[in-house]
């Protein structure tokens, strides 16, 4: 009789487990749904069937494929190493060719310019001085998306001596106040000082003492003190060709030994070809120093001086990389100059290649910018952080 009481007890545990199995199974059944309904792919969008120029050296990549995922570059290569994700966004190129934005690595941007520099494919601007509270609230505005500009890595206002070279430029007369402007400008976040040709060698000394104790890098427009002498007090980069000899006529054992002092500095150049003057035999000596300097292992980076005389902004960046070729650098070597030179030059390792990990921020042209540089002026559509803009619209109601 015990055991006969014992079956029904035994009957119910089993419907009990029964139940509870197909329970988890409907969990996972559930589980397994959701996951299948998610596709690898949603969010991002793929670029396929261009030209990739990624700006590291490399060969151009045909029919490439570059994925996008929350403004970086999720993968980019041929297409039988990188796969379009199930359920991405696709967006063909063919014909079409694609380059890093471009970096004017001297410039003076207004809240009135900002989208000319973006519809001309400059992603990003070393901004090298204006009126202090302005330029902040710039890199400010833009950094929120309030106004459509390029990227903006900023000195605030320059540092001069007396008379000051700008209106806008801090004068400084003082050791105290050499090492006061510089310490002002780190507190306002700046990527680098800017220093005008005014300011003699004893504050020159005194305020890179100041700026390498709060490792921030120091540009120079020279006037006052040579380039050699620039560069032995440490001096990060030498604007617009100041400070260089005023060779006559090309000499290559002078720029030979200029280079080589240079670049065992570590100092790099900005040429800013498009507003130089001299006569002929200065151009092409200085010409003749740069692809020296360059060919030492010297870093060139392209910079306009755009928002101050009369370059244009964005589009005279164009202009400074059909100088960079006509002086004797390949297309290749000009478009390094605007886009990987320039990154490194800001010390944005993000930004100046596109491979995987890095910013998406790209250009899309209609014709080969290696086969004639004056292709690069051919701008169908700009790539920041992954959002698109069109040039011919961007900026119309600045």
């Amino acid at each position: 009789m015990a055991g006969a009481r014992d079956i029904p007890v035994r009957a119910n545990h089993i419907e009990d487990t029964m139940q509870l199995r197909i329970a988890r199974l409907n969990v996972l059944v559930s589980v397994l749904a959701t996951f299948a309904c998610t596709s690898p792919g949603e969010g991002k969008v793929a670029y396929v069937g261009m030209e990739l120029w990624d700006g590291t050296g490399a060969p151009v990549i045909h029919d490439a494929v570059m994925i996008v995922a929350a403004g970086r570059i999720e993968a980019a290569g041929p297409p039988d190493l990188v796969k379009v994700p199930r359920g991405a966004s696709e967006v063909r190129l063919d014909g079409r060719w694609v380059i890093p934005g471009l970096v004017d690595a001297h410039a003076h941007v207004r809240s009135g310019t900002a989208g000319r520099w973006l519809a001309a494919g400059v992603t990003s601007v070393r901004d090298l001085g204006g009126p202090q509270s302005d330029v902040v609230a710039l890199r400010d505005a833009t950094n929120t998306g309030e106004v459509d500009g390029p990227r903006l890595f900023i000195s605030g206002a320059p540092v001069d001596g007396l008379p000051p070279t700008w209106p806008f430029a801090t004068t400084v007369r003082l050791e105290g106040e050499a090492r006061r402007a510089v310490g002002d400008r780190v507190l306002l976040d700046v990527n680098q000082i800017a220093v005008g040709p005014r300011l003699d060698r004893r504050l020159l000394e005194v305020l890179l003492d100041e700026a390498r104790a709060l490792e921030t890098p120091v540009a120079v427009e020279l006037g006052a003190i040579d380039a050699a002498t620039a560069a032995r007090l440490g001096v990060q980069s030498i604007e617009l060709l100041t400070g260089l000899p005023d060779w006559p006529s090309p000499d290559s054992i002078a720029a030979e030994r200029m280079a080589e002092l240079l670049v065992n500095a570590g100092v790099r150049q900005v040429p800013g070809l498009l507003r130089r003057g001299g006569a002929p035999g200065t151009q092409a000596a200085q010409d003749q120093f740069l692809r020296r300097f360059r060919a030492r292992g010297g870093l060139v980076a392209t910079g306009t001086d755009a928002g101050l005389g009369d370059a244009e902004p964005g589009t005279s960046l164009h202009q400074e990389l059909l100088l960079l070729v006509a002086a004797g650098f390949s297309s290749e070597q000009a478009l390094l100059a605007a886009t990987r030179d320039g990154a490194r030059l800001l010390g944005a390792d993000s930004l100046g290649t596109l491979v995987a990990g890095r910013l998406a921020d790209f250009v899309v042209l209609l014709a080969d910018p290696l086969a004639d540089i004056v292709h690069v002026a051919r701008v169908e559509s700009v790539i920041v952080g992954g959002r698109v803009y069109d040039p011919a619209t961007i900026g119309r109601t600045e």
